[in-house]
C-alpha cells in the first residue's frame, strides 16, 4: 500500500513538472512576443549552435520515432544573436517533429548562392537554412496564416512561436518562408 502512494505520488509530481515546464514555455512566448527587446549580434560558429541545437531535441525526436538528417557542408562565423537564432531552430524542428511521426527531419544550413528577390542587398553573405519534415504537411488557407501572431492549428498552442520565429529572422536581414504539401511534408526555408 505504501508502496502504491510512492509511486501515485512520483508521479503526480512528474505531471506537476510538466505543467510548469508548459506554462513556463507558454509565457516566456507571450513575454517575447509583447515585449520585444533589440538584440545583440556577436559572431559565433555555425556548428557549435547546430551542435547545441541536437543536443536540446534528439530525446523529443526519439520520442515520435523520427530520423533526424543535419547537413552543414562547412563550418562558418555568422554574425548574429546566437540565443534568437537557435529559438528560431528549435521551434521550426519543434514543430516539424509534432507534424511528423516514423518520418524524417532535416536540417540543412549553407551559404546562399541565391537570394530571394525580397533581399535586394547582394553586399552581404546570407544563410540558407532549410527545415523540411516528412509530416502531414499543412492546409493550404493556413499557409497565408502561418505567420500570424496567436494563429495556431494546435490544441495547446498559443500561435507565437512562428510569429516570434519571422521577427528574429527579420532583425538579422532575413525572409522566412514556407512549403508544404498535404501528406508529404514542409520546408521551413
Amino acid at each position: 500500500d505504501k508502496y502504491i502512494k510512492e509511486e501515485k505520488s512520483k508521479e503526480y509530481i512528474k505531471v506537476i513538472i510538466e505543467e510548469v515546464k508548459r506554462l513556463e514555455r507558454i509565457l516566456n512566448e507571450i513575454l517575447s512576443f509583447v515585449k520585444p527587446y533589440p538584440i545583440g549580434k556577436e559572431s559565433f560558429k555555425i556548428k557549435g549552435l547546430v551542435d547545441n541545437v541536437i543536443n536540446f531535441v534528439e530525446s523529443t525526436l526519439k520520442e515520435n520515432n523520427n530520423e533526424f538528417k543535419v547537413i552543414v557542408k562547412e563550418d562558418f562565423s555568422v554574425p548574429g544573436n546566437y540565443d534568437k537564432l537557435k529559438e528560431v531552430l528549435l521551434n521550426l524542428i519543434s514543430n516539424a517533429n509534432e507534424a511528423t511521426k516514423d518520418g524524417l527531419i532535416t536540417l540543412k544550413i549553407e551559404k546562399a548562392d541565391k537570394l530571394p528577390v525580397e533581399i535586394p542587398d547582394i553586399q552581404k553573405e546570407y544563410l540558407l537554412i532549410e527545415v523540411e519534415d516528412t509530416g502531414c504537411g499543412i492546409q493550404k488557407e493556413n499557409l497565408k496564416r502561418i505567420f500570424d501572431p496567436f494563429f495556431t492549428t494546435k490544441i495547446s498552442g498559443t500561435g507565437l512561436g512562428l510569429a516570434i520565429s519571422k521577427r528574429i529572422v527579420e532583425e538579422h536581414g532575413g525572409i522566412i518562408k514556407v512549403e508544404s504539401e498535404i501528406n508529404k511534408g514542409t520546408i521551413f526555408r
